[in-house]
């Protein structure tokens, strides 16, 4: 059984057919459903050629999480704007609103028209599956359950982008040196024990020098 989702802006059908998946089902195998703006596009610096040529860093700005939370902005990497079907995006997807189901494939974000991604545009069956995900969701996630979209480690860097710096742990404390006081039970007890030998020393002097004056 094959299925292709009617959203707006979609590539001709014949050319990519899919198992045929309710809301429900396409929501419970994405990691993170997602309502957002495409801003960039850019070729892959690391296509990955095994499977299929997966060519373009496509740059999405969040305007809501319907499965999950995250960044405002991160990288899904496609195979050919141009040459497939199955990509959800079009040739020209810039400034146009997409719902992407998404999943982690070895550190990239990943999608197709058969994981249930398209433009959203005017359809009004996108408007009905996108009210049927949030009450879906609503249902099954607990406190605490969200997934969480980091910064993606391993999405490829778009260009002119410099990447975030991690914020580095704390490094362990030495002991002060030097003035101030310490906690080290040693340094009294050596502090005494110079300030016996040192009293005992001037007493030796003193009998040494009562006896050279006899």
């Amino acid at each position: 059984v094959a299925s292709i989702w009617p959203f707006v802006g979609s590539r001709d059908a014949y050319a990519c057919s899919c198992a045929a998946f309710d809301t429900q089902e396409l929501v419970a195998m994405a990691e993170f459903v997602v309502l957002g703006t495409v801003v960039q596009v850019d070729l892959a610096d690391d296509q990955d050629l095994n499977v299929f040529p997966y060519e373009y860093n496509v740059k999405v700005a969040v305007n809501e999480y319907l499965k999950g939370s995250g960044p405002d902005q991160f990288v899904v990497q496609d195979f050919s704007l141009q040459g497939s079907a199955c990509s959800p995006f079009d040739p020209d997807p810039l400034d146009q609103e997409f719902l992407l189901f998404l999943n982690d494939r070895q550190g990239h974000l990943r999608t197709s028209t058969c994981a249930g991604s398209g433009r959203v545009g005017d359809s009004e069956r996108a408007q009905q599956r996108i009210a049927e995900i949030r009450e879906i969701v609503g249902q099954q996630e607990q406190p605490g359950e969200t997934p969480v979209l980091t910064a993606t480690p391993g999405t490829p860097q778009l260009p002119g982008e410099t990447p975030a710096l991690t914020a580095t742990p704390d490094a362990p404390q030495l002991p002060a040196t030097g003035s101030g006081s310490s906690n080290d039970p040693l340094i009294p007890m050596a502090t005494a024990i110079a300030a016996v030998i040192g009293l005992l020393g001037a007493g030796l002097l003193l009998g040494v020098r009562r006896l050279r004056s006899s």
